[in-house]
């Protein structure tokens, strides 16, 4: 009885490194499936990665001081970033 429970744990171990979970719900859809459609031409629209890296460096080399949140606050107003 116990060579036949390590037989079985030993298969089902031996499988586990196959086991694959995919989270991504397009594997329920046809690629001819209009709703499938829809939500690529919806990613290409507005799923898009753009960084903007914007590098501010006082004169005097000091940035943390009292003055520089101001500074920052004024080169860049947060409304303009945060849509609500």
């Amino acid at each position: 009885m116990a060579i036949a429970t390590m037989l079985i744990a030993l298969a089902i171990f031996a499988g586990i490194p196959n086991l694959k979970l995919d989270t991504d719900g397009r594997v329920f859809m046809a690629a001819d499936n209009p709703d499938e459609i829809i939500s690529d031409r919806f990613e290409q629209k507005f799923a898009r990665d753009e960084n903007l890296a914007i590098i501010v460096m006082p004169k005097d080399g000091e940035i943390l001081t009292p003055a520089m949140p101001l500074i920052l606050g004024q080169l860049l107003p947060l409304g303009h970033w945060i849509s609500s």
